[in-house]
C-alpha cells in the first residue's frame, strides 16, 4: 500500500468502517451506518495541519492531504457491539449535547438494518486460540512438546489433557505448573483408541479458545508453523500442517519422511529447523493427514466431535474416526480439508507407545 502511495502520488487510504450491532455477530448497515469510510493512513507531505476544534463527528485525520485513495480495509468499530456499549455511548453523545434523532438513533431502532459480519474477517489477533495435547505415560513427552511449542510458538496458550494418565504424569503437570485438564474414562478397559477419541472430544470442548489445534505429544514445531496455518484457516476449512515423519510408519498424503530422531532423545532440532527451509513453500491443498489441524470450536462442538473410535467396515476394513470427523461430519456442514505446505511440524510417531 505504501509503494503503491508513492508510485501514484496517493497522500492518504480511507478504511471501509464497520459498525458492529448488539454483538460481534452483525453489523449496522441502515442511513447513516452504512457504507461510512473513515482516512486512517496518511503520508506527512509537509502540508498537514489539524482542526484543534472540540466536539462531536469531528474529521479524525489533517487537512492538507490532496490525493485520498478508497481501500477494501475492513475497519472494525467495537463502540456499539454490546447493549451495555450502546448505553455508554448514548450518555457519552447526551453529555456532548447531542439531541434529536442524532442522539435518538442509539435507541430509536424502527429503521434498524443490519447484515452479518464474517467470522473469517476478524484478525487473527481477536481469537483466543488452545493447542490441545493429550499426554497420558511420558514426563519425556511432556517435556519435549512443552519446549517445542514454547521455543516456536507466539500468542496461543497450551493444554495438557491427561488422559487416564499415570499419577506420575498428573502429579508432574501439577508440580510444574503445566496447563492441563484431568480426563478419566469411566471404563478403563474400553479399548484404548475409544477412549483416545473420548479425550480428544473433552479437549476440544473444554479448551478456552476460539480456535482449537489438536496435536500429539510427540510433535516438535518449527517456526511460524502457527502462524502459517492459521492464516489459512476460514470457517470453511479445517487446516492441518505438513508432516516430516520420522519412518517408523509409512507416511501419508503430502508426508514427507526423513529421520530426525524416532524417539525425543534422539531429537534433531538443528537439523530439522534447516530441512524445513528447504521444504517450506506457499501452497495450500486439499486434503492431506489429520494432525496437527486447526478449527474454530463452535464448528467442532457443532459437528459433535470426533466418533468415539474406528469404524470397523463389513469388508473388514477401518475407517478411522478421523476420516469420519473430517470428511462425514464436517464435509457435509461446508468445511473442507486442507494442508498448509508453509506450516511445518515434526512427527517423532508412536512416541509414548514406544515408551
Amino acid at each position: 500500500m505504501v509503494l503503491e502511495g508513492e508510485k501514484r502520488g496517493i497522500d492518504g487510504f480511507s478504511f471501509r468502517e464497520y459498525n458492529l450491532w448488539r454483538d460481534k455477530e452483525h453489523y449496522r448497515v441502515d442511513e447513516f451506518w452504512g457504507g461510512v469510510t473513515k482516512v486512517c493512513l496518511w503520508k506527512n507531505n509537509g502540508a498537514l495541519r489539524f482542526d484543534l476544534k472540540e466536539g462531536l463527528h469531528l474529521p479524525q485525520y489533517p487537512m492538507g492531504l490532496n490525493n485520498i485513495k478508497r481501500t477494501d480495509i475492513k475497519l472494525v468499530h467495537f463502540g456499539f457491539s454490546s447493549p451495555e456499549a450502546i448505553e455508554d455511548k448514548y450518555q457519552m453523545y447526551k453529555k456532548w449535547e447531542q439531541s434529536g434523532y442524532l442522539l435518538d438513533r442509539f435507541k430509536e431502532e424502527k429503521s434498524l438494518r443490519t447484515m452479518v459480519f464474517k467470522q473469517d474477517w476478524f484478525p487473527l489477533s481477536m481469537f483466543n486460540i488452545t493447542v490441545v495435547c493429550l499426554i497420558y505415560q511420558s514426563i519425556g513427552y511432556i517435556n519435549f512438546v512443552w519446549n517445542s511449542f514454547n521455543k516456536y510458538t507466539k500468542d496461543a496458550e497450551f493444554l495438557f489433557i491427561a488422559n487416564d494418565a499415570t499419577e506420575k504424569v498428573k502429579n508432574y503437570l501439577k508440580d510444574n505448573n503445566l496447563p492441563h485438564l484431568i480426563f478419566e474414562n469411566d471404563d478403563k478397559s474400553e479399548y484404548y483408541l475409544r477412549r483416545v477419541y473420548r479425550a480428544w472430544n473433552f479437549g476440544g470442548f473444554n479448551a478456552q479458545g476460539d480456535i482449537i489445534v489438536f496435536v500429539n505429544s510427540d510433535m516438535a514445531f518449527s517456526e511460524n508453523w502457527l502462524e502459517n496455518l492459521l492464516r489459512n484457516l476460514t470457517k470453511n476449512r479445517i487446516v492441518c500442517s505438513r508432516l516430516v515423519e520420522s519412518g517408523k510408519l509409512i507416511s501419508g498424503k503430502y508426508g514427507l519422511s526423513k529421520n530426525f530422531g524416532q524417539t525425543y532423545k534422539e531429537y534433531q532440532d538443528d537439523e530439522f529447523q534447516k530441512y524445513v527451509k528447504e521444504v517450506s513453500r506457499l501452497e495450500l491443498r486439499k486434503g492431506g493427514l489429520f494432525m496437527p489441524c486447526a478449527i474454530y470450536k463452535y464448528l467442532f462442538v457443532k459437528s459433535g466431535g470426533y466418533p468415539i473410535g474406528n469404524r470397523k467396515e463389513p469388508n473388514g476394513k477401518e475407517t478411522s474416526g478421523d476420516y469420519i470427523l473430517f470428511y462425514e461430519k464436517l464435509k457435509p456442514i461446508g468445511i473442507e480439508h486442507y494442508t498448509a505446505f508453509d506450516s511445518i511440524v515434526y512427527h517423532v510417531q508412536e512416541g509414548e507407545m514406544d515408551e
